[in-house]
């Protein structure tokens, strides 16, 4: 019993000796001093494994060294290289003639290898390396600015891979290497792999865009691209669009209605096609808090469901969303989409993209009437009624289907949404500060005046606002002109109204009106009298 209890108790020692061993290669490379550097394509804040296959010996000096005597670093690749081929190992057979596999016949089977041949070794040995994780010390770096660097390692030839998710018929079999580390100087090693990306457009009527502007109620497109990753070394693979939608946005049917939250809903106007095939099954879409998830639990299944689907496919998602009252001025209706992929054949993990984003902007103008009598343009003139159109004529004055209602009171106003409750076709200028209205988006607008403050002149013609978004020197940034000058105000958002006094017209038998009547007679009178006179001094 005694005996019993010690083995154990060995056993469970050796066990924790072996879990602070790999823990302690895990965090700070295999006891040497050597880096190594990793490079790729859209690498950022992704996982890069290396793992040491074999010791090396390095001769020589730090710009000419030479490797040799090579010994395989762990038994456990001897049991990959000697695995029948379709159990996935190299199947390797006595290379030296002395009757025995062993490192030796690894070595030299890897020295012989060239071209797309030592490629596919590569590749094969990282699927090994994925399925048997556990027999290795596998160490892990996370690349930032898609550079990854492994630290203190030893010299020796070491198998590097990213992890999974890869796409591009071009990377195949090239998103594992197999790199000498030097002992004398730091190696660099750019890896192949490029992996699954998101682009995200937004269409507020001009074109798909990364970012564009729109009027509150106003209903936008968006449009969420990526492409099918190599999917070869997976028997399913995960696929998903997460778009997370700010304040400001909501998504609707085609009848402009706000799509209510759920779990596997229907979206009449959300259309999923890869490699410009429409695609109505093999994928659920949910809507919750905001966050809208296009998700496909198989992808690779799905890709075979619809035929020659390959490699670098588009995966194409279109939605429309509403632009609401919770659209801010100055900060834009933003919307931020990622991709969440499978990332390792040999385990449910799970790898995301970097996050792409569209920006919808809101602005607004501020409507300054003013007078000569009360205060200029410092002051304001109270009492104006004002209508704003998208016409530059009113055929059923404010009414008109051109109209922009408005909700809001006093001094402040917003475009409405439609239907919405509350709003007004018109405002009134105060005496206290100008009117400002927001929610308006890019384009050519008209102010006129229906209603003039008693005892002045009425505007005769509308006046022209137009929105420009110029995206310079910000993102979002717009200019606005009335009547073809630039808005004034620190902000150029400012639009100025003169009215003018009203000039009182004279009546009927009043003393201006008598006067002139006398004045008349006496001009008529002069005109008969004065041919009399001259002809008498003749």
């Amino acid at each position: 019993m005694k005996q019993t209890m010690k083995r154990l108790a060995a056993s469970a020692l050796a066990a924790v000796m072996t879990l602070g061993l790999s823990a302690t290669a895990f965090a700070a490379g295999n006891g040497g001093d050597r880096t190594l550097t990793v490079t790729g394509d859209t690498l950022d804040n992704k996982n890069v494994y290396a793992v040491q296959m074999f010791d090396a010996r390095v001769t020589g000096t730090k710009d000419d060294y030479t490797f040799d005597s090579y010994v395989l670093a762990d038994e456990d690749w001897l049991t990959f290289f000697t695995t029948e081929t379709r159990s996935g190992g190299v199947g390797l057979t006595d290379q030296n003639g002395d009757s025995k596999v062993d490192g030796e016949d690894a070595r030299l089977y890897v020295e012989s290898l060239r071209g797309q041949t030592l490629a596919d070794f590569a590749h094969l040995a990282q699927k090994w390396v994925r399925s048997h994780s556990s027999n290795f010390a596998v160490l892990t770096a996370t690349a930032s600015n898609d550079k990854a660097i492994f630290t203190e390692l030893k010299a020796g030839y070491y198998l590097v891979y990213p992890e999974g998710g890869s796409t591009g018929t071009s990377n195949r079999n090239t998103d594992a290497m197999l790199v000498n580390v030097p002992r004398d100087s730091d190696a660099e090693w750019h890896i192949k792999s490029t992996f699954p990306t998101v682009d995200k457009k937004v269409d507020t009527g001009s074109g798909n865009a990364d970012n564009g502007s729109a009027q509150v109620g106003d209903i936008v497109t968006f449009t969420l691209t990526s492409k099918v990753p190599d999917m070869t070394d997976y028997a399913t693979f995960y696929f998903a669009f997460k778009d997370t939608l700010s304040n400001g946005l909501v998504i609707v049917d085609s009848n402009g209605a706000t799509v209510q939250d759920g779990n596997s809903i229907t979206i009449d106007n959300l259309t999923v096609t890869i490699g410009g095939k429409t695609v109505a099954t093999g994928y659920t879409v949910s809507l919750n808090s905001n966050v809208l998830k296009i998700e496909f639990t198989d992808l690779k299944t799905a890709t075979l469901a619809e035929g020659s689907i390959t490699t670098d496919a588009e995966i194409v998602v279109t939605y429309k969303a509403m632009i609401t009252e919770d659209a801010v001025v100055g900060t834009p209706a933003t919307n931020t989409v990622e991709v969440e992929y499978s990332n390792d054949p040999s385990t449910s993990g799970h790898g995301t993209s970097t996050p792409d984003e569209t920006d919808v902007y809101t602005y607004e103008i501020d409507v300054n009437k003013w007078a000569t009598d009360a205060g200029g343009m410092t002051g304001n003139l109270a009492g104006a009624k004002f209508v704003l159109s998208t016409n530059a004529t009113l055929t059923n004055g404010e009414s008109d289907t051109s109209v922009i209602k408005l909700v809001g009171s006093g001094n402040n106003y917003r475009v409405a949404k439609p239907g919405e409750g509350g709003a007004v076709t018109f405002f009134t200028t105060t005496a206290t500060s100008d009117i400002t209205i927001s929610g308006l988006g890019e384009g050519t607008y008209y102010l006129h005046e229906i209603e003039a403050p008693t005892g002045y002149n009425q505007l005769k013609a509308p006046i022209q606002i137009v929105i420009t978004m110029t995206n310079t020197p910000n993102p979002g940034d717009a200019t606005i002109t009335v009547n073809g000058e630039p808005a004034t105000g620190d902000d150029g958002t400012v639009v100025d109204v003169e009215n003018k006094k009203g000039i009182e017209l004279p009546e009927t038998g009043s003393i201006g009106t008598i006067g002139l009547t006398v004045a008349g007679v006496a001009i008529v009178l002069f005109g008969i009298f004065a041919p009399h006179k001259k002809k008498k001094a003749q």
